[in-house]
């Protein structure tokens, strides 16, 4: 396959990913929050759809009929489209779609940047911060100077429980224990490496709504650790007061903000996690699975159909709406 076949499937990709983000994603947090708040799988999910969306099209376009053979017969080279077997007929596409990606690039080279220093700086501070390490309930917890009291699980791929000393020193046995298993929870769930791979995802945007879903990703996944802590201890009371301690020892750290974009902070949306476990039957049992695993099985399902079964529909009405644009 040339160049002059995939850039145009490139740029295609891009149109439908931004073109889902903008009607599916934007107003997804408007519509859903407060009502589906406790499935972190949901909104992990409409942050990558565009780009899910934007693949599945781009292998339909790619593999118009898997069972069968090339359309170029049932679009006449009276205008460009997309085929791997005759990628001449995608020439005069290639320089509208080198100049719309190269723009795009030029946009997002700087946001991918940012996301990827913060992970950087992350992981730094993180070695750099542990001091000490002891073990809770089998749990390795690492002893820091922080400069301020703050207990975060940090990293993305080899992420490590941060627990500074102050803070340390203050709890008793239980309230540690909550926070180590709520910290461990994130662990347990790679929630370091999904808010990589979501912040990513919006990078490529350009637009606000996957942010706000991003949010309520992180809202929801606090719960869910909140709910594993309070299995772990045995007792959802001690988990809410002790997050009730953990705030009253300091509001949000501003040295995790600055240094732990990638950490799960015990103090961020206090009111609804202390609710949630005053009345636990609300909500369902805490989930471990990472939510990107969640996310990939149903993915697989709506590739087999969007490929196997609706797939030619796909690929001519992208050629279809080719031929509009250049008549």
């Amino acid at each position: 396959m040339t160049s002059s076949v995939v850039l145009p499937l490139l740029a295609v990709g891009l149109v439908v990913a931004v073109g889902v983000h903008a009607v599916l994603v934007w107003p997804a947090p408007l519509v859903l929050s407060g009502r589906q708040h406790n499935s972190p799988t949901l909104w992990a999910g409409l942050v990558l759809a565009p780009i899910a969306i934007a693949l599945l099209v781009v292998a339909a376009l790619l593999l118009p009929a898997p069972l069968g053979a090339c359309h170029c017969a049932a679009h006449a080279p009276h205008h460009p489209h997309l085929c791997w077997v005759h990628p001449q007929l995608a020439a005069p596409l290639t320089m509208p779609a080198a100049l719309f990606l190269s723009s795009w690039a030029l946009l997002v080279a700087p946001r991918l940047w940012r996301v990827v220093a913060d992970a950087r700086r992350t992981a730094r501070w993180a070695r750099n911060a542990s001091e000490q390490m002891v073990s809770v309930d089998g749990v390795p917890v690492w002893l820091a100077t922080c400069g301020s009291p703050i207990a975060v699980s940090v990293g993305a791929f080899q992420p490590r429980i941060v627990f500074d000393r102050e803070l340390w020193s203050r709890l008793n046995d239980e309230e540690r224990r909550a926070i180590v298993h709520h910290e461990h929870a994130h662990v347990l769930r790679g929630d370091g490496f999904t808010l990589l791979a979501l912040r990513l995802a919006a990078a490529l945007y350009l637009l606000p709504g996957a942010l706000r879903c991003i949010e309520e990703w992180r809202a929801a996944v606090e719960l869910a650790c909140d709910r594993h802590a309070s299995s772990a201890v045995g007792d959802p009371l001690a988990v809410a007061s002790t997050l009730l301690s953990v705030e009253r020892a300091c509001q949000v750290s501003t040295h995790a903000h600055a240094h732990g974009v990638l950490a799960a902070r015990p103090g961020a949306l206090l009111e609804s996690r202390v609710r949630a476990l005053l009345e636990p039957e609300r909500y369902r049992a805490a989930g471990l699975v990472n939510d990107l695993l969640l996310v990939g099985c149903a993915l697989c399902s709506a590739a087999f159909l969007v490929l196997v079964w609706p797939s030619d529909g796909v690929h001519h009405g992208v050629e279809t709406l080719i031929g509009w644009a250049f008549h």
